[in-house]
This record gives C-alpha cells, sequence and structure tokens, in this order.
C-alpha cells in the first residue's frame, strides 16, 4: 500500500520557505527545504490541522497551495517507488522542477 493512502498510518504535516503544507508519512524521511510543523498522529488528524492552517490564507492561494502540495507529493511517490524522473512546471514554482 502506498504510505500516503495508509489509513492507519502515522503522519505529520510539513511546511516549506513558502508556507506551503504537505501531509507526510511519518515513517518517511523529510525532504530537503522541508520542516515538521505538526505530527505524529493519524491521517485525518493531520489533514484537519492543515485545513485549518490553510483556512487563513486568502482563497486563490489556498487553492494554489493544495494543488501544487499535491502534484509535488505525487511527483516524489512516483520517484521513490517508479524510478521516474518527472517534474513540475507550474508558474508559482518559478520554473524550478520538483
Amino acid at each position: 500500500m502506498n504510505p500516503f493512502d495508509d489509513p492507519e498510518g502515522v503522519f505529520s504535516v510539513l511546511v516549506n520557505d513558502e508556507q506551503q503544507h504537505s501531509l507526510w508519512p511519518s515513517k518517511i524521511p523529510v525532504p530537503t527545504g522541508w520542516q515538521v510543523v505538526y505530527g505524529d498522529d493519524t491521517r485525518d488528524a493531520c489533514l484537519d490541522y492543515i485545513e485549518k492552517k490553510l483556512d487563513r490564507s486568502p482563497p486563490a492561494q489556498r487553492t494554489a497551495q493544495v494543488g501544487l502540495s499535491l502534484v509535488r507529493t505525487c511527483i516524489f511517490v512516483a520517484r521513490r517507488t517508479l524510478g521516474l524522473r518527472l517534474s513540475v512546471h507550474h508558474p508559482l514554482t518559478r520554473g524550478e522542477g520538483t
């Protein structure tokens, strides 16, 4: 099972310098540029934490942060599990690969 989808897993919430939040399985090392701001807790508790934090952001910023975090998480998982070389090319990434 994908560790990001494990309903019984232990998770953390990570944040980067751009204040983007990400749900992260606690058993996977934290990637460079990210810090744990909440956890170790259930998946639902971590998602609640993220939702409360994002509710304080402007709507457009929330949508962009959630979407980009999901894309980055999917790319990370694909790289780790399938050995794929993928990158994000989105206006919010300022041309940086992920």
